[in-house]
């Protein structure tokens, strides 16, 4: 008996076995009508079922008579099999082949998976398997066989039954850090996330970007422009363009130093709040004087401002004084964003779904033309955590 410590999920059928009799699982092309056509070197993509087993536990072919518990597998749907000779076969009954798997587990005698042959839906499984390695990696040469096509629906419904883990394969593991498979719920919650980043950033795209200058811009309650340099740049830096392509439209002019390292280098390069410079929208109100920024306020560093440093200091930047200086202990309940942005800098833990919290309440704030974006830059940090 397995004795197996993988979460039992629900596995929910999307395809019957008469809809398996006819859907084409490997190739929707007509490229290879039959299965005796596919070549040495050719990438198959099956749906893998993969025995999960104790250490003692010796592999066993399919048996219809028992139930998840005692024969339970993991799921990974569109693993590659590389073949290394043709398929083939005196009749559709005694096909056979051999190729490689990598998909970053052990694979077991008896492991099973299901593909397209002449034109209809066949289960295979592994008669022999070997260890072998490439790149630095385990991989495993098999030899597979014939077991039974999924009109054989006893057989296939008990098969369904039996997966307690579902995942998918990831085809592009090799160029970067992921993983050969990955969760599908994991890859759910991933694209779920950027999908809900990519919505927040395109209204946060049509409330501040200005189309004629190509840059974010906000506007105070008495009508005047405000333009953050180093907000612009701070976005074009860190947020990716794969999943947010508008800022590829940032354009910023650099028209004066802006070399201060300030609060988004305490984000991006794990600076301690003491030793950077407190950035404010200025006050009184300084504004450029390039023919670009007629009329626009500026936000200024307060190692730029000569004289009187305490009367330039303002409440009209998204973060106040006292910030620098507090301990975690010293914010108010309701103060989601500053609770968020301090544990980032910190290097503390923060849930995907604290930072969704903070995103959603700022959506109106007074500050949101910096907050959002921060935040989103946060989020992203987070949910990277959760695609592996």
């Amino acid at each position: 008996m397995a004795l197996y410590q993988e979460d039992k999920e629900e596995v929910v059928l999307s395809k019957t076995a008469a809809d398996l009799e006819t859907s084409q699982i490997l190739n929707s092309s007509k490229l290879n009508e039959t299965i005796t056509n596919q070549i040495s070197g050719y990438k198959w993509k099956v749906n893998y079922f993969n025995q999960i087993l104790d250490k003692m536990d010796p592999p066993n072919q399919l048996d219809t008579a028992t139930n998840s518990t005692t024969q339970p597998y993991r799921l990974i749907e569109n693993l590659v099999i590389t073949l290394t000779n043709p398929i083939t076969s005196a009749s559709t009954s005694n096909l056979n082949g051999e190729g490689y798997v990598d998909m970053g587990m052990a694979v077991f005698k008896y492991d099973l998976f299901i593909a397209e042959v002449h034109n209809k839906v066949a289960i295979f499984y592994v008669e022999e398997v070997r260890a072998d390695t490439y790149e630095n990696n385990t991989i495993y040469y098999i030899i597979f066989k014939f077991f039974c096509f999924t009109s054989d629906v006893d057989t296939y419904n008990n098969l369904l039954s039996k997966v307690v883990t579902e995942y998918t394969f990831n085809p592009n593991y090799k160029f970067t850090n992921e993983k050969q498979i990955l969760l599908k719920a994991e890859v759910y919650n991933y694209q779920k996330a950027v999908k809900y980043v990519q919505t927040v950033m395109m209204h946060y795209y049509q409330r501040f970007f200005n189309t004629k200058l190509n840059m974010l811009m906000d506007t105070n309650s008495s009508g005047d422009k405000i333009l953050d340099i180093h907000l612009n740049r701070f976005i074009k830096s860190t947020i990716p363009t794969n999943i947010v392509g508008w800022v590829n439209k940032i354009e910023y002019q650099d028209l004066e130093e802006y070399s201060c390292l300030n609060i988004f280098d305490c984000l991006t390069k794990s600076l301690e709040l003491r030793m950077v410079d407190k950035l404010y929208v200025s006050a009184p109100q300084v504004k450029y004087n390039s023919v670009f920024y007629k009329d626009v306020i500026k936000v200024k560093a307060m190692s730029d401002v000569n004289g009187d440093k305490i009367n330039f200091y303002s409440k009209d930047y998204f973060i106040e004084d006292s910030f620098y200086t507090k301990s975690l202990d010293m914010f108010e309940a309701h103060e989601n964003f500053e609770i968020v942005l301090y544990r980032a800098i910190h290097g503390k833990e923060i849930t995907p779904e604290e930072i969704q919290m903070a995103i959603d309440s700022s959506k109106t704030d007074e500050f949101r033309y910096y907050k959002i974006p921060i935040l989103i830059y946060i989020y992203l940090r987070a949910i990277e955590k959760i695609k592996f």
